[in-house]
């Protein structure tokens, strides 16, 4: 059984015969096995000094892989037959460029609302996800829209998709409930790539403090129900989608989120446009879009590495102080504004 597996690995799932087999020579008194068996996701970019040892790796690749998106297009007869990565890159990022085009133009204008940067950022993010799986980015992506119906499930879900959320290839959890992964039993975490959380909020210090450890540490100490406590390797990525204004807490200079505030151009009540513009979406095969980020050149990425955007500034905004506010608002108005009633009536007053 080979102890790991590159991203192009035929597809297989781990059995229960496999499982007995290479675990039936360790003592099962001093569970010795259970530091043998660890989740390791590794790419065919992964340095050979960052491989797994002698271990059952329970990672098994990608739900799409490299291989898998490139014969996809060569039977829609999107490629000629023969296509290679060695020595037709160009060719195939313009093919997959083309094919994907509605899902890349709903990241420019509807999640990154037309700013270059956040789109960049955003694609880089997911490629670098599957090309660079054992780099973990301590970054924290959060889509937010005011109203329901923007369309950040339909990418989130096309994401996992490639990843896995099925299977023998599930690497995802899905969760609108903060406990499954920072309550006392955190199982729901164990040999997962992407976490990711809907409609919820990460406020409070406790809640943040565990969210922060988790986003940074390289290990995540999983505790099911009646057994003991395992640790495994993290390697999780966050991303939250939401509709609350204040989701996550905050602070100036804060490295651990980076926000992208959706266009509100398709919520609501669904229309006839917006029913045809997500069908385009929804139909899209997982293969299409897989090969774009599969080929996106993100060798030089670096998630820790971000400006500033608006959506991210304003999360700070809404983290601030009493004082900061007061101290803000002072700033913007160029003096203090003094806010009485009389008899029944709103009276303004500026101080300078």
């Amino acid at each position: 059984f080979r102890p790991y597996v590159l991203g192009d690995v035929v597809h297989r799932q781990i059995t229960f015969d496999q499982l007995y087999d290479y675990t039936k020579n360790f003592s099962e008194a001093n569970d010795a096995w259970k530091q043998k068996v660890d989740f390791v996701p590794v790419s065919d970019k992964t340095p050979e000094a960052n491989m797994p040892g002698n271990i059952l790796n329970l990672f098994q690749g990608f739900a799409v892989t490299a291989t898998i998106a490139l014969q996809f297009y060569i039977d829609k007869e999107w490629l000629p037959e023969g296509t290679t990565f060695e020595s037709d890159m160009e060719v195939i990022r313009a093919a997959a460029k083309e094919h994907c085009k509605p899902m890349l133009e709903h990241f420019m204008n509807i999640i990154a609302q037309g700013d270059h940067k956040s789109y960049e950022y955003f694609i880089n993010f997911f490629a670098h996800m599957l090309q660079y799986p054992h780099v973990k980015p301590a970054v924290m992506i959060v889509l937010y829209s005011q109203f329901e119906g923007a369309g950040k499930n339909v990418v989130i879900d096309m994401i996992a998709k490639i990843v896995g959320n099925a299977g023998a290839h599930n690497y995802c959890y899905e969760t609108a409930n903060t406990d499954d992964i920072f309550g006392n039993f955190c199982e729901s975490a164990s040999n997962k790539l992407m976490l990711i959380f809907n409609e919820t909020k990460i406020l409070g210090p406790k809640l943040v403090g565990k969210w922060k450890d988790m986003m940074t540490r390289s290990t995540v100490n999983i505790h099911r129900k009646f057994c003991d406590i395992v640790t495994e390797s993290s390697w999780h990525r966050f991303v939250m989608t939401t509709n609350d204004k204040q989701n996550v807490e905050t602070k100036a200079k804060s490295r651990r989120m980076h926000g992208f505030t959706c266009s509100d151009k398709y919520t609501g009540p669904m229309t006839d446009e917006s029913e045809a513009y997500f069908k385009q979406l929804i139909n899209m095969d997982p293969c299409t879009f897989a090969l774009f980020l599969w080929t996106l050149d993100v060798d030089d990425f670096n998630p820790r590495k971000f400006d500033y955007n608006a959506a991210t500034q304003g999360q700070m905004r809404e983290n601030w102080t009493a004082v900061e506010t007061f101290v803000n608002e002072f700033l913007d108005q160029g003096c203090i504004v003094e806010k009485t009633k009389v008899e029944g009536v709103t009276v303004s007053r500026n101080w300078y």
